[in-house]
């Protein structure tokens, strides 16, 4: 093909590839892929990301040279080319010559135990007015998914858990509480446990009901006992 008809033909198909009906890779010799071949090629790789995310979230994404062998493709510059098409198209994001999901963001170690630490100093300041899930990803701007991440891993270590109302309780005050109701004189009421902890019934009920059923304490009537072992 003489370079006239070559130039002929691209202003052909011109009008095609704006309306995403054929993609036109120009490295080198021009590649004409069709509708369909393009999103075989989109859906197979697409898959492939979403492992590669799940097994690596602290990568910012698949190398090019990966996703070469993903897409069955010998041409490393052809790969980039296509994939530089594929993000035209909205299939995929490509930039530092990896290629990622277009909702995928990559797992920042550092800003993830920052965030853990920002967390437990924003719980632990309040002491036993204890924020719920909402209030501190609130006051902390944290995304639904980063707090979900904390929450998870805190949990996973046994650092965090999580009681009635979803408030946050770590290990500190948990402590705390327990070394309390150890020093009540008299009856350990629900109005005790306000007193001793300086907190209201919203806060303080949740704590003895968690207590309640890590078997720490046992109800009886309106005061509680402590269990000991």
């Amino acid at each position: 093909m003489n370079e006239v008809s070559l130039v002929e033909l691209m202003r052909a198909v011109s009008p095609f590839e704006a309306r995403a009906e054929v993609g036109v890779i120009r490295g080198g010799e021009a590649v004409l892929l069709s509708k369909r071949k393009i999103k075989e090629l989109g859906e197979t790789l697409t898959k492939a990301l979403a492992l590669f995310h799940g097994e690596h979230p602290e990568r910012k994404g698949m190398p090019a040279e990966e996703c070469a062998k993903v897409l069955d493709l010998q041409d490393t510059k052809f790969t980039r080319e296509l994939l530089s098409l594929f993000e035209k198209q909205g299939i995929v994001k490509f930039a530092d010559d990896r290629a990622r999901l277009a909702d995928f963001e990559p797992f920042d170690e550092e800003l993830f135990s920052a965030n853990v630490a920002a967390l437990k100093k924003y719980t632990l300041q309040l002491g036993y007015s204890m924020p719920s899930i909402e209030e501190a990803q609130a006051a902390l701007s944290l995304t639904a998914e980063e707090m979900k991440r904390i929450i998870a891993y805190l949990k996973e270590k046994k650092e965090l858990a999580l009681i009635t109302g979803a408030f946050l309780l770590f290990p500190e005050i948990e402590a705390d509480f327990k070394e309390k109701l150890t020093n009540i004189s008299g009856d350990i009421t629900l109005a005790a446990v306000r007193d001793a902890t300086g907190s209201s019934r919203k806060y303080a009920l949740p704590l003895l009901e968690y207590f309640d059923s890590k078997g720490v304490t046992r109800r009886v009537g309106d005061k509680r006992i402590l269990i000991k072992k």
